[in-house]
């Protein structure tokens, strides 16, 4: 028996993105992982673009997925962070 579990990430929305010159598929999802592994944000962008291989040329247009940003930490007055050693 095998069982086959997979966790999509949650998008915001897409946007639009130009390539540069100099631009990969790693300098790109570097700028939008999130927290996400940098080759697994690679297989999405790919998988959105209909790229059947790694490369991309200059003017090209990206849809790139933001993801949805995890709840942040809001630092009210007062609030102080203690290193473990004390």
């Amino acid at each position: 028996m095998s069982v086959s579990v997979s966790a999509q990430p949650e998008f915001e929305e897409l946007i639009e993105v130009e390539v540069l010159s100099g631009d990969t598929l790693w300098s790109i999802a570097s700028k939008h992982t999130e927290g996400m592994s940098i080759l697994s944000y690679i297989t999405i962008l790919k998988r959105e673009n209909n790229l059947t291989s790694d490369h991309i040329y200059p003017g090209q247009i990206l849809l790139v997925p933001q993801l949805k940003r995890k709840e942040e930490f809001v630092r009210n007055e007062g609030d102080y962070l203690l290193s473990s050693k004390y």
